[in-house]
């Protein structure tokens, strides 16, 4: 579990892409390849693809402890969803947007 402690207003992003969704649902690595994707997707039944397809992912979100105006929060989610502080992910944002 991961546990983040929030003031009032501040926030916790979480985020996730398609193909990191496919790959953690295949058991695959996060980094696969679009072919690489594809390729195990079509070796799937028409039914497992649709099963696939219509998951959703569940991030469990736990109140752990409160301290005067600090909340903890623990979050339980698949690997392939990053969960950060607002201000984490900014910077994270950010650092991706100068490398490009």
């Amino acid at each position: 579990m991961l546990v983040l402690s929030r003031q009032k207003d501040q926030s916790n992003i979480m985020r996730t892409t398609a193909r990191e969704m496919l790959a953690e649902f295949l058991g695959l690595d996060k980094d696969v390849s679009s072919e690489e994707l594809f390729e195990v997707l079509m070796k799937k039944s028409p039914e497992e693809r649709e099963e696939l397809l219509t998951r959703v992912i569940q991030v469990d979100t736990t109140i752990v402890d409160i301290r005067g105006d600090k909340v903890r929060l623990g979050h339980n989610a698949p690997r392939c969803v990053s969960i950060h502080r607002e201000e984490v992910q900014k910077q994270i944002d950010r650092n991706k947007e100068e490398e490009q």
